[in-house]
């Protein structure tokens, strides 16, 4: 009985500790939350050279250096680094410092939380302007697209990006990035096909897009001499 006792009273106090450590682990987020709010807003509002992007990444980093870091809390770390970097007549030397601070943030983000789509599709952003590997820089897009292809907020940058850089692409990535656009056709969406003819990548799609709607919408996006040639 006393052994019974002991079991459940050593269950109840783990599973408190549970709770305390999951409050806890998301503090940096509780409290930083009404300053990167307010972040936001100031972006939407002001232009970007006017916002004091030093203040709030120091304002984060102070946060970050007392308390467990969250991949929120570091996502906004490499937010503010990055606007940091494209503030007019930021020296060179600064951007680039920047540029790479913000690459560090979102891998210490995505190492915690490696579905973020948008931390993936910064980082790619980052790598691809600092010359990164691009095996590495269009793998990380390639993340973005595999977990934000169902988040409407984040498929138009994304398929635009793809968009610009698919040709670009070697052989084997290409082969990853396809099925992924062949299943955003295959559900019905037609962003996906308005991309893949703008980027100039209709041909590698056309073959398994089997929709009637589909196939005519691509036609009406193409030039009149492409589109008479069944292209």
């Amino acid at each position: 009985m006393q052994l019974a006792f002991s079991s459940i009273t050593i269950a109840r106090v783990a599973a408190l500790l549970v709770v305390v450590a999951a409050h806890f682990a998301w503090l940096p987020d509780a409290l930083t939350y009404p300053v990167v709010t307010a972040y936001q807003q100031v972006l939407e509002e002001e232009a970007p050279d006017n916002v004091d992007h030093d203040g709030v990444a120091g304002w984060l980093s102070s946060v970050g250096g007392s308390l467990p870091s969250t991949p929120t809390l570091l996502a906004y770390q490499g937010f503010a680094s990055l606007h940091i970097a494209h503030v007019k007549d930021t020296p060179a030397s600064q951007v680039d410092a920047a540029l790479r601070a913000a690459e560090t943030y979102y891998q210490k983000s995505l190492a915690l939380r490696p579905t973020n789509p948008w931390a993936w599709y910064k980082l790619a952003g980052v790598q691809i302007v600092l010359r990164v590997d691009p095996q590495v820089s269009f793998r990380s897009l390639y993340k973005a697209y595999l977990f934000g292809r169902n988040e409407q907020t984040i498929r138009e940058p994304l398929l635009t990006y793809v968009s610009r850089l698919y040709t670009l692409f070697p052989d084997d990535l290409r082969a990853e990035y396809l099925p992924l656009m062949v299943l955003d056709a295959t559900e019905g969406r037609e962003d996906v096909i308005k991309y893949a003819v703008l980027g100039g990548y209709w041909g590698d799609l056309k073959p398994y897009v089997t929709r009637d709607s589909q196939l005519a919408y691509a036609a009406s996006l193409m030039p009149r001499s492409s589109a008479s040639r069944g292209e």
